[in-house]
């Protein structure tokens, strides 16, 4: 069998070589291309383990953010989706056919070579790669919304925890007041000096404290249980938390808030990301009503005669029937969805903002008022008792009420202040929350 001639192998290099040269529509479109690598690609989050030590809100922020599944699985998203964007802009390889006639002589036959390449037209690659650039721009827009949800809940879970530790130590305190007079009593009953219905009377009182004692105790390693899952990382240890409850003086109105967050919310930027994107959909189906084209070059080379000969054909289809007018219908009305979609999206947002700007009012009128005046008044009426029961003007159960009003008014206060706290962390974090789900 004769070597096939260098003519042919000149033929196969060029095969490879020339077809992609005819594709006028670049493999990436230089325009998104540019948006794409201008934008900083999402680091890979990286696990940390808490250290011991005084923490802030800043550092529950950087720990969660650093550590919580939420961002790594956004952060990988964005990653696939980036390599669909690169697979969008490759066209098509090429294809070669080998054959050889004739296989019972000897140095003679016929060897043919055939390749064929697909030529995308309409710049059907780049505008594939569109699509896939818009789907990023809404991921990273749902990145943004994870991270928020992460900040926010983190924020919340703190203050929850702030103020349950504030809770146990004011039971304890109250605890401590209500056993000192039970054991008084259970002496003055002995001596004679008060009635045993006394007694009982300040015992029961003194267990129903100690429940809410323990039930505040619960409640402080459960709202840290939370905070730690929140954080990602279930084995971390108890931290002094160096974070106050004190109320913020800044102020903004609601035109203020609801202007900023129609601005900034990642939302309604990724709704708005879903319009752009269904537009360059319908651009894609549209080109993908033109045909493409695939151009077929053969060389056949004749050993018996020592010829060669060789043929160049374009192949295209007809478009008779399927002319991709489902699709391009069905874009088309993804475009109006995406519209109406966004829509909702804006009333959902105006509407959950007036609901939690409420309550953020509520809670720091609410806050104000213990501050300035309930807990102001239960803490004088606790001294004027305290001064009267040692000048024998009031006896111990007098004392026991007013501590126990004390109590009540400081943890309703504590109770503002957290609602004040969270509804704003809500407020920061454009609404958004529930990192882990449901």
């Amino acid at each position: 069998m004769s070597k096939i001639p260098y003519r042919i192998c000149a033929f196969l290099l060029c095969g490879f070589l020339i077809p992609p040269i005819f594709a006028a529509e670049p493999v990436i479109s230089p325009n998104v291309a540019n948006q794409l690598q201008s934008r900083q690609r999402p680091t890979p989050i990286t696990s940390a383990r808490a250290a011991p030590g005084v923490w802030e809100m800043a550092d529950f922020e950087e720990f969660a953010t650093t550590n919580n599944p939420a961002l790594q699985s956004a952060v990988q998203r964005i990653a696939v989706l980036e390599g669909r964007w690169v697979q969008e802009g490759l066209g098509p390889n090429p294809n070669m056919a080998y054959y050889f006639d004739d296989f019972g002589s000897h140095n003679s036959g016929t060897h043919n070579i055939e390749i064929t390449q697909e030529i995308i037209t309409n710049q059907k690659l780049s505008r594939a790669q569109n699509v896939v650039y818009q789907e990023i721009q809404i991921s990273r827009e749902k990145m943004e919304m994870e991270k928020l949800r992460v900040l926010t809940d983190v924020r919340v879970a703190v203050y929850k925890y702030i103020s349950v530790r504030q809770k146990v130590a004011l039971y304890k305190e109250l605890l401590s007041l209500k056993r000192q007079a039970f054991q008084a009593a259970e002496t003055l009953c002995k001596s004679g000096e008060i009635p045993r219905t006394n007694v009982l009377a300040l015992g029961v009182d003194a267990h129903q404290t100690e429940v809410d004692y323990i039930t505040s105790q619960n409640d402080q390693e459960a709202a840290w249980r939370q905070l730690a899952c929140l954080l990602g990382d279930t084995d971390m240890e108890p931290v002094v938390v160096d974070v106050s409850l004190e109320l913020s003086v800044v102020e903004n109105s609601w035109e203020v808030l609801c202007a900023t967050l129609m601005s900034t919310s990642p939302e309604i930027a990724a709704a708005k990301a879903e319009i752009e994107r269904a537009y360059k959909q319908y651009e894609l189906e549209e080109a993908r009503n033109s045909s493409d084209i695939t151009l077929d070059g053969e060389l056949k080379f004749d050993t018996d005669e020592n010829t060669m000969r060789a043929k160049v054909g374009v192949i295209f289809p007809l478009r008779v029937r399927n002319r991709n007018q489902g699709n391009i219908a069905a874009a088309r009305s993804e475009i109006h969805v995406a519209k109406t979609e966004y829509e909702r999206v804006v009333l959902k947002v105006r509407s959950r903002f007036a609901d939690v700007y409420r309550n953020h009012i509520n809670a720091k009128n609410t806050a104000t008022r213990y501050r300035d005046q309930i807990v102001p008044y239960a803490a004088e009426a606790m001294r004027l008792v305290e001064s009267g029961y040692k000048a024998g003007q009031m006896n111990y159960l007098d004392v026991l009420t007013a501590h126990q009003q004390f109590t009540e008014a400081n943890i309703a206060y504590i109770d503002s202040q957290t609602a004040f706290w969270q509804s704003l962390a809500l407020l920061e974090g454009k609404l958004l929350s529930g990192c882990l789900g449901e």
